[in-house]
């Protein structure tokens, strides 16, 4: 174990940590930085769908659409792990298999 290097997000218990649910959920959590703009869902949302999108078009794979990138949001609301949850309902939409 010399040498290694421990990255913050590997400290996240609730981090996935297969793609593209980890990439989706550094994205929730790197946009989620300024609530106080009342557009912060919004911003929230598009961040998390380019990730989503760009991922499946480099995988071969297809991407949720916009509405179900909030839809999944909505369905995350109220949990413990919100940004988590959110990360692997989109990665589902992308990859039902792997998330």
């Amino acid at each position: 174990m010399a040498n290694q290097k421990t990255h913050v997000s590997d400290l996240d218990p609730h981090r996935p940590r297969t793609e593209p649910a980890s990439l989706i959920y550094d994205a929730i959590l790197a946009a989620s930085t300024d609530r106080n703009d009342p557009h912060w869902v919004h911003r929230m949302r598009l961040s998390v769908f380019h990730v989503a999108r760009e991922y499946a078009q480099q995988h071969g794979m297809l991407h949720p659409t916009l509405d179900e990138v909030g839809n999944a949001e909505s369905m995350a609301l109220g949990h413990v792990d919100y940004a988590s949850k959110w990360a692997l309902y989109v990665a589902h939409k992308v990859n039902p298999r792997k998330a």
